[in-house]
């Protein structure tokens, strides 16, 4: 696979994502790595596209590196964007069966920003997305973010093999939503994986008496997942002081978490809300999951704020975001990506990276 870096930083200066970036490339010799310097290189890129474009033509995989600012790409990212999408308009560059991801060192606030920013970009150009890795710039120095950066190029390459690519976000103008029958979301493909033993999932849905829509989707994914599974209604509790260890030790012993609910006031709810308290709000060791994933029936593609929320608390308390499922939209077919994806991270012990203090 030719995979080809877009370092973005001002002037070619080499962050630690570049470096990060670097050491996969030694980390993975069976694939023949490039260098795009848009930072050092930015000017001539603008007097002629054409020595870039070539190299973008001939690869099968974009990363874009940088550091990000106060919640933006750096600007020769911004600028290396418009002048792909120029060329592609004049029909010199098409991106047709290309993959992008991005690494970049990114604080907390900036992280979730920066991430839309490209995914929406790589949206218009027709690139499809995988989820990307950041990390503070003095974490990515440290042994295990660089172990973990690896980790992440390796789901990078088992994305590509299997097709399984992050849903880009949705333009209202141009989206009509299509609710697919429930007869559809129960029936289960003929390929179900055998039980694995050893590793288990939690999935935590918010459900009202008669609604039929949630749980058809719960029991889809869970009858794709190869590992017990836990259906937790918190409807169906009440808040005692017994409550918050019994949910520790009830959704914390799980390797993987699943969140299930309808989109309310623009957010989870208040339930999910209460639950977050009791988790990671009140004291005690909060748990931390292999991955986490979200079913969700609702309006999403409204909700662009919800969204960077969901994503950015996903990487805080797991390993790895498997990412989500919504009846907005061919709902059967992304619940069976997501059991794909939450089995990856389960089968290749995903570990949390924990360099944001």
């Amino acid at each position: 696979m030719r995979v080809l870096i877009i370092n973005g930083n001002p002037e070619g200066e080499e962050t630690s994502a570049l470096r990060a970036c670097k050491k996969i490339e030694k980390a993975f010799p069976d694939h023949e790595f490039e260098l795009l310097d848009a930072g050092s290189e930015l000017r001539a890129l603008e007097n002629s596209f054409q020595s870039a474009a070539r190299q973008i033509a001939t690869a099968d995989l974009l990363i874009f590196s940088f550091r990000a600012g106060s919640y933006f790409a750096p600007t020769p990212i911004h600028r290396i964007i418009a002048l792909m999408k120029q060329t592609v308009e004049r029909g010199e560059l098409s991106f047709e069966g290309k993959a992008a991801t991005l690494l970049c060192s990114a604080g907390p606030l900036s992280d979730g920003f920066v991430r839309a920013f490209i995914e929406d970009n790589c949206a218009e150009l027709g690139l499809n997305f995988i989820d990307g890795f950041s990390a503070e710039e003095k974490a990515l120095r440290s042994k295990e973010v660089l172990s973990a950066a690896h980790d992440f190029f390796s789901f990078v390459l088992w994305s590509i093999s299997e097709g399984i690519f992050k849903t880009p976000r949705l333009l209202l103008e141009d989206f009509t939503p299509v609710k697919l029958p429930f007869a559809d979301l129960l029936s289960v493909t003929p390929e179900v994986l055998s039980l694995s033993h050893g590793k288990s999932i939690a999935i935590v849905m918010d459900s009202a008496p008669g609604d039929s829509r949630l749980p058809a989707m719960v029991s889809r994914l869970k009858a794709r997942l190869p590992y017990i599974t836990e259906v937790l209604n918190i409807r169906d509790l009440r808040c005692c002081s017994e409550l918050a260890s019994y949910l520790r030790e009830s959704i914390g012993r799980h390797d993987a978490i699943v969140c299930a609910f309808r989109i309310e006031d623009h957010s989870m709810g208040f339930r999910f809300r209460l639950l977050d308290d009791i988790l990671y709000g009140n004291g005690g060791t909060p748990p931390v999951f292999a991955a986490c994933g979200y079913l969700i029936s609702g309006a999403l593609s409204r909700e662009g704020q919800l969204r960077c929320t969901l994503e950015a608390c996903a990487r805080e308390r797991s390993g790895c975001y498997a990412g989500l499922a919504c009846d907005e939209t061919e709902s059967m077919h992304s619940i069976d990506r997501l059991a794909r994806s939450l089995h990856y991270a389960l089968e290749h012990s995903c570990v949390p990276v924990r360099g944001r203090k």
